[in-house]
């Protein structure tokens, strides 16, 4: 039998489903973990109604978070229950809301049922409004910055989120902030135009749905069962709609997890979920049971027991500890040295689990933060391996033939560049010099119609797209793309050529994402779509998936996007610091978050919400595996550089990657040759052996050795640097120590894990960079040591340190050393901004770079870098690069300079040695071009691969001492 807590919450097992599959005629909630069944158990509730004539198909609602999660429902009802699952209304909350309007739009103050706005569409709505708004009613602050786009997007972002709270411009001017005072009137005359035009949004859609179902009988009383899954993700709109549409009933059942509650910057409010039994006491009469789901059917006991490590909590309304009857899972953390070894040390080992264990790739996920350098990197090697691979962040708008269509688009609206990359597509075929001798011609004064026809065989059908535009400027969309598919030959082989279906299914996807933009916006062209795309991540989504299913191979994706999904092994890369968890309190420009009731004010509790809703994120993450969890990060030696996430020492211990000692491939097989016959360490007989392989290569199926396999002589990689080089100080100044190291250690061999001394590095900044966040938004030049001690016991646990007696000498430590900093602070100068990220491109290259402290006095402006280790000399210090860069990057910094001029840099050493005071050492500003010229020498030299090595004081502990030419017991790697 099952559990019961009390007459309102029952723990329910495996074997316990089937007794409570029928209606109670009583508003529920199921509450469980991963893979406990909560969606199945919702569609075996709506099959036991229907089976025993509760409930009639057509009067059951079931609502949806997302169009994939209710594409999943309606699949699961139709292999129970065929055709009749087709009766039964299946939506997401907002295509369900969009109906609703529609059909009582003129209930709603509509003349016609309005068409959406979507994203990008809302933003250039918005835009054009601000355009006559009378900037002097604006505060100050916005009034240079009312008519861009970036405040456009605000302005929209802010708009959205006060749809979601059902709040309309009297109540944004009843919170009386000042911020605001320009934003209700706004607001007014933004809705008034919408009306005016026959537009809506999104947000508004749902409000106006909340408001029929409030006020029209014949809506709140339709349904006899609503269903709704997901709940953890809802809106307060889309929780007062739901409430509304079962008003008429007491059977209201919905499925939540509070622990994957990862979606508050949408407007989500995980305080549905803790409210729920009240808001339907409140609405239906009746206080909703809590039904528990205890047992996972597919996220093994380990992997459960990790991702709860992570949690840290419990959160109130969540399912208890959560059972499994699956075990055998791993969970594994790894830190590399550089992000190309990270990626391709997870492209090998998908390589292994895929070739050795048999895992199909289509069941491997690698899962970022967000965005991240590392996907080009992991793309790169997955393709080095011929491991097929998918990115879910891809877009309908970059694939190559709708990369065509814009590009000509482009090309007839002036653009050269545009036309370039036209003739060179695969469509066209022309080569680099013919495409140069066009250019050439074109800027001798030839027409771009006259030089197509000329040089191209069906150059008379792209001349004459050139020659009349309307196709793009004047014609709907649709019927613009028509015009190229029939007047334009280069397409054909798209419908005649079997092997183009990717390019088939990606013109038809497109299609129809051009006919939903023309539903929306009857007057949009090409023209109009293409200054959507190009100005944002604006996509009209198409009615089908235009990547092929079979095809995926290996997903690539964010850690949010994975969300209902499962694999069998599931990588968390890139998990730095600052990405994961992301604590930025960096509020938007408006400060929307006020709107949010729940949402903390106070800093250091939005902090704390913040990182909630991160580990919420990464135990989400976690358990969409079903065997192995393995995290990595890329991390840094550098004092305050690039740390791993605090989850990765949380789930696993942090351990050196496991390196596949068994080739699996021809190639992996000769490079393992390769290694033996080059690595001194290796014996005489094992290296003889593998030459003598190697030399037989042409009959044993291997490369000629003649082409591949000897000792290098002494000289550059050539090929090592990429040609996107991205340069910091740090680098730099492991350049100027040693070449050769600094080659290694970032793109080839080294890996590390991160030692004490690092993390005690990174407790001091994590400290002072949030104590003193914490004293500037109170108002104060600084925090205190006190305040400063009570920041460092919240973090202690988090960045690795524990309670023995090692762990209490280095608390002792970080004790005194933060006392001595408050207690010998080094300057009377305010702070302007703490850890604030710098970037410049000099000469062509782009360098990035994080500066702990920004400082005005006066007319001044100083920048602060701090450092936990010994003082450097005054010398050095003067001639830093490190601190010359960031005067030339906070130079060219607005919100910087608008303080006042950057006048110099320091190092803060907190550090107290013999005398009773902070060491600074100072930058001097009259070497200010002598490192610059340093900066472009460096890049020179590592964009020319000149990579010899250095001898230099800290050779005798380099770690790349066994592969170095300089050293004698490197030099047996190298011909003499």
């Amino acid at each position: 039998m099952p559990e019961t807590s009390d007459e309102q919450e029952i723990r329910i097992g495996p074997d316990d489903w089937h007794a409570h599959r029928q209606l109670v005629d009583c508003p529920q909630i199921v509450v469980g973990g991963p893979g406990t069944g909560k969606t199945e158990f919702l569609v075996a509730r709506i099959v036991s109604a229907i089976a025993t004539g509760s409930v009639h198909p057509s009067r059951i609602l079931v609502l949806g978070f997302s169009r994939q999660g209710v594409k999943d429902i309606r699949s699961r009802l139709f292999s129970r229950l065929e055709t009749i699952s087709f009766r039964i209304n299946v939506a997401t909350y907002h295509s369900l809301a969009i109906r609703i309007v529609e059909a009582h739009a003129a209930d709603l103050g509509w003349s016609a049922p309005p068409t959406i706005l979507a994203g990008s569409e809302q933003e250039h709505f918005v835009a054009r409004l601000l355009e006559r708004e009378d900037t002097s009613l604006w505060p100050a602050s916005y009034r240079s910055i009312l008519t861009t786009p970036e405040m456009a997007a605000e302005i929209t972002d802010f708009i959205l989120r006060c749809h979601e709270h059902l709040l309309g411009p009297a109540d944004i001017a009843a919170f009386k902030r000042d911020q605001w005072r320009e934003l209700p009137d706004f607001f007014e005359r933004y809705l008034a135009l919408q009306v005016e035009l026959g537009r809506t949004d999104y947000g508004r859609v749902l409000a106006d749905a909340v408001q029929a179902v409030k006020t029209l009988p014949s809506l709140s009383t339709r349904y006899d069962l609503v269903v709704a899954d997901e709940y953890q993700d809802t809106s307060p709109a889309q929780a007062r709609l739901l409430m509304g549409l079962a008003s008429g009933t007491h059977d209201l059942v919905v499925a939540a997890d509070p622990y994957q509650s990862i979606y508050s910057f949408r407007g989500t409010d995980l305080h549905n979920v803790f409210s729920f039994p009240d808001d339907t006491k409140a609405a239906l009469g009746k206080r909703a049971e809590r039904l528990i789901l205890t047992t996972s059917f597919r996220v093994p006991t380990e992997i459960l027991a990790a991702a709860v490590s992570v949690t840290d909590r419990e959160l109130p309304g969540g399912a208890g500890k959560v059972l499994s009857t699956r075990t055998g899972g791993s969970v594994a953390s790894h830190v590399f040295s550089a992000l190309a070894d990270e990626a391709d040390w997870i492209a090998s080992d998908i390589e292994r689990i895929h070739l050795a264990d048999g895992v199909p790739l289509e069941g491997i996920a690698v899962l970022v933060r967000s965005g991240s350098a590392l996907t080009d990197e992991l793309a790169d090697a997955l393709g080095r391996r011929f491991i097929a691979h998918t990115h879910d962040e891809s877009r309908l708008a970059d694939e190559p033939v709708v990369t065509f269509v814009r590009n000509l688009v482009q090309a007839v609206s002036g653009s050269d560049t545009a036309v370039q990359r036209l003739v060179q597509s695969p469509y066209v075929g022309v080569s680099i010099g013919a495409m140069r001798a066009m250019a050439l011609r074109h800027t001798n004064g030839e027409t771009w119609p006259d030089i197509l026809r000329s040089s191209l065989d069906d150059g008379d059908a792209l001349a004459a797209l050139f020659e009349n535009t309307a196709w793009a400027t004047t014609d709907a969309a649709p019927t613009g793309l028509w015009h190229l598919w029939s007047s334009l030959p280069h397409l054909a082989p798209i419908a005649l050529d079997e092997r183009r279906i990717d390019d088939r299914r990606a013109w038809t996807a497109f299609a129809q994402a051009l006919d939903q933009v023309h539903a929306r916006s009857p007057g949009s062209t090409l023209v109009d779509h293409e200054e959507l795309v190009s100005r944002s991540d604006f996509e009209a989504d198409p009615l089908f998936d235009f990547r092929r299913a079979g095809d995926r191979g290996v997903t690539m994706s964010t850690l949010h996007k994975a969300k209902g999904t499962s694999f069998d092994v599931v990588y968390i890369a890139n998990a730095v610091e600052g990405a994961l968890p992301d604590l930025r309190t960096n509020d938007s420009l408006l400060g929307a978050r006020h709107l949010n009731p729940n949402v903390p004010a106070d800093h250091a509790a939005y902090r704390e919400f913040r990182l909630d809703e991160e580990r919420r994120l990464a135990y989400t993450a976690m358990t969409r595996a079903t065997t192995r969890v393995v995290w990595t990060a890329t991390v840094s030696s550098d004092d305050g550089g690039q740390r791993a996430s605090r989850f990765l020492s949380l789930v696993a211990q942090i351990s050196d990657p496991p390196r596949s000692s068994s080739p699996l491939t021809h190639r992996s097989f000769e490079a393992a040759l390769r290694r033996t016959l080059e690595d001194p360490t290796e014996t005489a007989v094992e290296r003889i052996a593998a030459a003598v392989v190697l030399s037989n290569g042409n009959t044993l199926g291997l490369s000629n050795p003649l082409h591949r396999y000897r000792i290098n002589k002494v000289g550059p990689a050539k090929g090592l640097v990429p040609s996107d080089l991205r340069m910091s100080p740090s680098q730099a100044n492991g350049y100027e120590t040693c070449p050769r190291q600094y080659a290694l250690g970032k793109y080839l061999l080294t890996s590390q894990a991160e030692n004490v001394n690092m993390r005690f590095g990174t407790l001091i900044h994590t400290v002072l960079d949030q104590v003193e966040k914490a004293a500037i938004e109170a108002g104060r030049e600084r925090a205190n040591a006190e305040e400063a001690v009570q920041v460092l016991d919240t973090v202690w646990e988090e960045l690795g340190f524990g309670e023995d007696a090692v762990g209490k000498a280095w608390h002792r430590k970080a004790e005194g050393m933060l006392g001595d900093m408050y207690r010998l602070w080094p300057t009377s100068a305010r702070p302007i901004a703490l850890e604030t990220n710098l970037e410049i491109t000099i000469k062509g290259t782009q360098w990035l770079g994080r500066v702990d402290r920004v400082e005005e006095k006066g007319s001044d402006i100083t920048i602060v870098d701090y450092k936990t280790g010994a003082p450097v000399s005054v010398p050095e210090a003067a001639a830093s690069i490190q601190l010359g860069y960031y005067v030339m990057a906070a130079t060219e910094q607005p919100e910087i300079t608008a303080h006042g001029e950057v006048s110099g840099a320091q190092f803060w050493f907190p550090k107290v040695l013999k005398k009773a005071a902070i060491t600074t050492r100072d930058f001097n500003m009259e070497n200010l071009e002598d490192v610059r010229d340093r900066m472009v020498e460096i890049t020179n030299n590592i964009r020319a691969e000149a990579l010899d090595p250095t001898v230099n004081k800290g050779c005798d502990t380099c770690e790349v001492e066994l592969v170095c030419p300089a050293r004698a017991l490197g030099a047996e790697a190298f011909a003499t």
